[in-house]
């Protein structure tokens, strides 16, 4: 049999990660086996496993996938004003665009699972930090024109690092709130924490 070419084999992966997503989606992670996906992807169990060992590597594959998508919308956002996003609209961006309800609730279950599986939780770890790392890129240009004269670079970052933090949490809060609470008033909520995170950001 043919080896697969590298663009082939990361297309097949992604394949299978989508197939993994739409099982989460009706089922959940954690009722979501390796056979379900298989079955989803309309591929043979031999295919599957040549690329993935276990669901765990499907989970930090669709995971990475999935954020690296998201992270690239984002940062396109950011990088389209020459001012940057400020820090409110780039959390109003990512529960909004990066991070739709559908999204929020396999996060939460992602989350939740991470707490007893020491395998999810580095998924779970590698994920966190990696949004970090993209929110505190989409903010580099906000941070940068929002400085002090004189600010040093190590500066500049560790106020991106720390507005980043706030973003993260926030993001966090609202998304568990959104898929717990329906009678919650979503949009007012999320007005107030764009405007603290807005506030947090002009003291800092």
């Amino acid at each position: 049999m043919p080896r697969l070419s590298e663009e082939t084999r990361l297309k097949r992966r992604e394949d299978i990660a989508e197939a993994a997503l739409r099982c989460f989606r009706r089922n959940g992670v954690a009722n979501t086996s390796i056979a379900d996906i298989i079955e989803e992807s309309g591929l043979s169990a031999g295919s599957i496993y040549s690329h993935f060992t276990n669901k765990a590597e499907v989970v930090h594959f669709t995971a990475h996938t999935l954020l690296g998508r998201r992270a690239g919308g984002l940062l396109a956002a950011a990088e389209a004003d020459p001012a940057g996003l400020a820090p409110g609209a780039l959390l109003r961006t990512t529960v909004t665009d990066a991070l739709p309800r559908d999204m929020g609730e396999i996060l939460i279950q992602l989350w939740s699972g991470g707490i007893s599986d020491p395998e999810l939780a580095s998924v779970v770890a590698g994920a966190l930090n990696e949004a970090r790392g993209m929110l505190m890129r989409a903010l580099s240009t906000w941070v940068a024109a929002h400085s002090p004269r004189g600010a040093s670079a190590q500066e500049r970052l560790d106020r991106a690092g720390r507005l980043a933090d706030v973003i993260l949490s926030c993001a966090h809060g609202f998304v568990l709130r959104r898929a717990l609470d329906p009678e919650a008033d979503i949009d007012t909520i999320l007005d107030d924490l764009v405007a603290t995170v807005d506030a947090a950001a002009a003291r800092d």
